[in-house]
């Protein structure tokens, strides 16, 4: 969402929804941002870049393509917690609207600048780390989505 207007108009945004025209087959997949406050309150964004997502969501959907907007914070806390608690040693807890990158803990990986650095060789540990029985605890009903998306692509392909 970087890089686009905060109002969810102008150019740069307008350049966005035509390139998701352009595709045959789109799946647009966004973090909510949510914390748990707001999730308790029932919204399904947080308020970060609210505008925007908000329009990207309403023009797919008017379009009919399928959205998934994380149902914790952001993509990551799908992540099963056992393999969270592996490459991360030192965290025990990791919940649904924590932020990866600002969990505290031996091991994690801190707030600081060093986060970037070391995202990339996290998340390649994270990966060796995924298969199908890794989503056996289906954090955030992720099976569920999983299906949904599969099922969608299948009848993009019929």
């Amino acid at each position: 969402m970087a890089g686009l207007d905060e109002d969810g108009k102008g150019k740069a945004f307008d350049d966005l929804l035509n390139v998701l025209s352009i595709s045959r087959n789109p799946i647009v997949v966004m973090d909510s941002d949510l914390s748990e406050n707001e999730a308790s309150e029932g919204k399904e964004l947080g308020a970060i870049n609210n505008v925007v997502k908000s329009r990207i969501i309403d023009e797919c959907r008017k379009e009919g393509f399928l959205v998934w907007v994380t149902k914790g914070r952001e993509m990551e806390n799908y992540i099963p917690l056992s393999i969270i608690k592996k490459v991360f040693q030192g965290i025990e807890v990791y919940g649904d609207y924590d932020k990866l990158g600002r969990i505290e803990g031996e091991g994690a990986v801190p707030k600081s600048s060093t986060y970037l650095s070391e995202k990339g060789a996290k998340a390649r540990s994270i990966a060796a780390e995924l298969n199908k029985e890794a989503f056996s605890e289906n954090r955030l009903c992720i099976k569920e989505k999983i299906k949904a998306l599969a099922e969608q692509i299948k009848r993009y392909n019929e």
